[in-house]
């Protein structure tokens, strides 16, 4: 009769030790040189060896590959110096704000009345509209009202003198310069002799800034009316009794005139008499 067989219990997930994530620069461990010349530390929790990097200084940083824990692997030397703080950087003084004095309120102005008898100069409150006397020469003048105090400008009105009258010479000499340059015809011919009033009152817009303006727009027209004329007359128009005559009597078509041959001194000319047969 067989023993009964021993039953070796299995250990749950929650019972079995969690790997330890100690970490930190206050850990230390001793660097010892092997046979191989490569230098290892024990873990300080769980004391596996963690191997350096061939060229690492005195001061390593280590990880247990058992348990996760970082270390510092030393050999003894003084540990090496912090890094440079990182520079700050540049910060500019705020200037404190500038108050400014508040802006005077705008002095109303008023042009002069013209044409007051006796040469005096009055000018009408803004405000109240009363009249006041300026009492200064010049073109301008600060005055305060007599009524409600307000303190205004008034200002002399600048006169233009009048502009010259067009004269018929000018007028027909800018006509003259405008149909020499063949600008009507073009115009006509552009609207293939079909124009109207919308057509006409565009052409008035352009002209108005080109260098022909001021011009008379009743010659305006007339001019428009004869290059129309021209242009009509250019156009030969189909004899409809030929056309009949040649659709009834079933006439043949006229040949086609074929082109000059070329010169039978080149190599292409030539060859092209040859297969035209000339």
């Amino acid at each position: 009769m067989k023993p009964p067989q021993r039953i070796t219990p299995v250990p749950s997930p929650e019972s079995e030790p969690k790997p330890s994530t100690a970490t930190g620069s206050h850990l230390l461990a001793a660097l010892v040189a092997g046979t191989d010349e490569m230098r290892s530390a024990a873990c300080p929790v769980c004391y596996t060896e963690a191997t350096a990097p061939p060229k690492a200084g005195g001061w390593v940083e280590l990880r247990c590959a058992a348990c996760g824990t970082e270390f510092i692997g030393t050999d003894g030397t003084p540990p090496p110096s912090p890094p440079p703080p990182k520079p700050k950087p540049k910060t500019y003084a705020m200037l404190p704000p500038v108050l400014l004095a508040p802006l005077p309120p705008p002095i109303p102005m008023t042009p002069m009345l013209p044409g007051v008898p006796g040469g005096l100069r009055l000018a009408r409150c803004p405000m109240c509209s009363t009249l006041g006397d300026v009492r200064t020469s010049g073109r301008w003048a600060t005055i305060r009202c007599s009524a409600c105090a307000t303190e205004y400008t008034a200002i002399e009105p600048t006169t233009h003198p009048p502009a010259a009258p067009l004269t018929a010479d000018i007028l027909r000499r800018n006509l003259d310069r405008w149909i020499e340059s063949g600008s009507p015809d073009h115009w006509v011919t552009f609207r293939k002799g079909i124009w109207g009033e919308l057509e006409l009152t565009g052409l008035f817009e352009s002209l108005m800034s080109s260098k022909y303006w001021p011009l008379d727009r009743s010659a305006v027209r007339t001019a428009l009316l004869e290059a129309t004329k021209r242009f009509r007359a250019a156009i030969v128009p189909p004899d409809p009794l030929r056309w009949k005559t040649a659709k009834k009597l079933k006439l043949p078509p006229m040949p086609r005139r074929l082109p000059p041959p070329p010169p039978a001194e080149s190599w292409w000319g030539r060859v092209r008499n040859w297969f035209a047969g000339w």
